[in-house]
């Protein structure tokens, strides 16, 4: 199954151990969770802006299906006489029903702030590698080809064009190119890739690329598979105490303490958890050397 944005931050705070996790005791509505076991145990608005997370569903019957695995959203205001959580209208896409496991954090870390911090560990991991088969179709005498802006952040790892033409794509019989060229351009402004004129027009051209991993907002976007789970969650305890940290300038020894743990475990989850990397093909094809141009291992004499 693929691990969302919901999953990543929720296990993030779960890790600070600022989560609380409990069930709701009667049906709430589409902007309202009901658990009166906190009646006793809190005051009114304790978690008046904390994030709330559905950590699983319950179906109900009738029109009504239930808010969704995964949905969050921010406390508007919480009464502690009957233990109701209120959210903005249009904040859920049902009603929460009776039984619904759910989570909610603390006032601290906004849900808007968990998303933006989120993000910044998810590119703080480095860039992912990509592949586009469609910005580029070759065109017999052009040698210039447009080279799209989220494509620019170095030149390419690769330069593949179109062999067979024949089928609906299953089938493309891939030929990688070695004499392109790539040409950067000023920021905002798409680039250019150089590349022979002898290839026959009408080919898609395969190109191999790096970016940073794509802004997630949705509580169901999913976090690219090559990113390891753990990794993810550990990447975003690390950016949050740094910014506990920064925000008290340094003044509460366990946070200091706790930001170079999370550090550690970010840099030992990445030697167990390494994103895949494709090679950059070499430019230079050296046709009587196999293992030098495809990048294999040269076996021993």
């Amino acid at each position: 199954m693929a691990f969302t944005f919901s999953e990543m931050i929720s296990g993030a705070l779960r890790k600070m151990g600022t989560l609380r996790i409990s069930t709701t005791t009667s049906s709430g509505s589409a902007s309202g969770a009901v658990d009166n076991t906190l009646t006793a145990i809190t005051a009114d608005d304790d978690y008046q802006l904390a994030p709330w997370f559905c950590m699983s569903s319950v179906a109900a019957s009738g029109a009504n299906t239930g808010i969704l695995t995964g949905e969050f959203a921010e406390v508007s205001s919480y009464s502690a006489g009957t233990g109701t959580f209120t959210f903005a209208a249009g904040s859920f896409s049902s009603k929460v029903e009776n039984g619904t496991a759910y989570a909610v954090g603390t006032p601290e870390f906004r849900l808007n702030l968990l998303k933006e911090l989120a993000n910044d560990a998810l590119r703080s991991l480095g860039d992912l590698d990509n592949v586009d088969t469609t910005s580029i179709v070759s065109s017999v005498g052009q040698t210039e080809y447009s080279f799209a802006v989220a494509m620019k952040r170095s030149a390419p790892l690769r330069v593949d064009v179109q062999n067979d033409t024949t089928s609906s794509g299953d089938v493309n019989d891939w030929v990688t190119i070695h004499d392109w060229e790539y040409e950067p351009a000023a920021a905002g402004s798409a680039g250019a890739l150089i590349i022979p004129d002898h290839l026959a027009s009408g080919r898609d051209l395969r190109i191999w690329y790096v970016a940073p991993h794509g802004r997630v907002t949705a509580y169901s976007g999913t976090i690219d598979e090559r990113v390891h789970p753990d990794l993810a969650v550990l990447a975003l305890v690390e950016k949050l105490y740094e910014f506990r940290n920064s925000l008290n300038r340094g003044s509460l020894a366990f946070d200091v303490q706790r930001w170079n743990d999370a550090k550690v475990q970010v840099q030992e989850a990445i030697a167990k958890y390494p994103i895949w990397k494709s090679q950059r093909r070499p430019k230079l094809l050296i046709c009587d050397d196999p293992y030098e141009s495809s990048g294999l291992n040269i076996p021993a004499p």
